[in-house]
């Protein structure tokens, strides 16, 4: 049987780096998403991201149940934008989000460039991630 040479190995955990520079997109935590142009910002695309909550760990604290993962949009000629969300939510909403996703929304100027980003998600609970890859279409 297949087993990690040392407990260190067992237990690595990608970095936010190594995920947005590793060619197979990796899917450990389920995500879609669709980018469209803002009409009222050219150069401005609205990235709408569904997380599937059931793959990203929440932990109780408290009366609520709270996660931390980062999210990292990386853009061909413009670099990595990377954010943190921490959720807390009481136990009727992690109910909703477990059964629906969770549904995040970031904005970002692209200019005129057009091409493929990639959405990288890293639990930093767990060490689950998930990626995902979009084409968009900059300004014309």
């Amino acid at each position: 049987a297949w087993a990690p040479d040392t407990a260190e190995a067992a237990t690595a955990r990608p970095t936010m780096q190594e995920l947005v520079q590793e060619p197979l997109l990796p899917n450990g935590v389920g995500l879609m998403a669709v980018v469209n142009q803002d009409p009222a910002k050219p150069g401005t695309q609205v990235i709408d991201l569904r997380v599937s909550a059931s793959d990203v760990r929440f932990e109780p604290r408290g009366d609520k149940w709270v996660a931390a993962f980062d999210v990292a949009i990386s853009v061909p000629c413009k670099g990595v934008s990377l954010k943190t969300y921490s959720p807390q939510l009481a136990a009727e909403q992690l109910t909703v989000v477990m059964a629906n996703g969770m549904d995040l929304r970031e904005s970002l100027d692209t200019g005129s460039a057009s091409g493929v980003m990639r959405i990288s998600l890293l639990d930093k609970l767990s060490g689950a991630s998930g990626s995902v890859a979009l084409p968009f279409t900059g300004a014309k």
